[in-house]
């Protein structure tokens, strides 16, 4: 179990809260009525990376976005600039999230405002928000360097850690399956994203690696092949014991052509592909 400190939730209600965030998010709202939570992302006009977040629904004109601390300001800045004279209240509330491997925490209220299974992971986790005040002593669940581990390990590109805003593109770091409907009509910035997957034009990728360092590598890494070019860039790094669990964004036609290095201070490290 783990306590996700640096998540907050956004809450957006009122009649006209479905109709602003359906124009705006990459994802459909309407999935919600089979399924409890939706990874989902925020562009800008030109398809580029502003945040990405989890959404649910609590009553009809009722959402909230769970979102790293990082992103919720740029984040209700952007709905409030959409909102214009549409009846909605949007705004930060207090709460917990938790994450875990078990539906029903133990020694966890039972009372939540959501209980959901995270599905970006091979295993089973669970996503729980509170409202209320949780009595947690073990200030190891406060550690977020293994939720960040097991994203990694996972393969997952997390927006806070591997993305940059306002340039990234989110199809690289293979958001395209968990965060975006390409069925569901127009939002922000739809125009890149639907261009860039139908004519196949994705010439990054992400990629896992794990290198045998025991030092932390910094993002500032380069990533060359054997022939010393460089074909990418680290995008995060966690070290656990004496390696460094690792995401860059690499060339599409380097992937798994040779062997592949990280650069830190002039001197080369093998780096393995990953894949948990």
């Amino acid at each position: 179990m783990m306590i996700l400190l640096k998540r907050e939730l956004i809450k957006i209600a009122g009649k006209d809260a479905f109709a602003l965030l359906q124009n705006l998010i990459t994802n459909d709202l309407n999935k919600l009525a089979n399924q409890p939570l939706i990874y989902a992302c925020l562009l800008n006009p030109k398809g580029r990376f502003i945040a990405d977040f989890f959404i649910f629904q609590t009553a009809p004109e009722k959402f909230y976005l769970d979102c790293h601390q990082n992103d919720s300001s740029q984040i209700l800045k952007l709905l409030s600039f959409y909102q214009l004279k549409q009846e909605l209240t949007i705004e930060k509330i207090a709460a917990n999230i938790i994450f875990s491997q078990s539906s029903k925490p133990h020694n966890l209220p039972s009372q939540t405002l959501l209980s959901a299974p995270d599905h970006r992971f091979k295993e089973v986790y669970y996503r729980h928000y509170y409202q209320t005040a949780l009595a947690i002593n073990d200030q190891s669940l406060s550690d977020e360097t293994a939720y960040d581990l097991l994203a990694i390990k996972n393969g997952l590109a997390d927006g806070y850690r591997d993305l940059t805003r306002e340039r990234s593109i989110i199809l690289e770091f293979g958001l395209a399956d968990m965060a975006v409907d390409f069925n569901k009509g127009c939002y922000l910035g739809q125009e890149l994203i639907a261009r860039t997957q139908y004519l196949g034009t994705i010439r990054k990728a992400i990629i896992s690696l794990e290198i045998a360092t025991d030092f932390k590598l910094p993002k500032t890494c380069s990533i060359i092949n054997h022939q010393q070019i460089e074909i990418g860039q680290l995008t995060s790094a966690i070290i656990s014991g004496e390696k460094n669990y690792a995401q860059a964004l690499v060339k599409k036609d380097q992937i798994k052509t040779g062997q592949i290095y990280v650069k830190h201070d002039q001197k080369s490290y093998l780096a393995q592909f990953f894949t948990g």
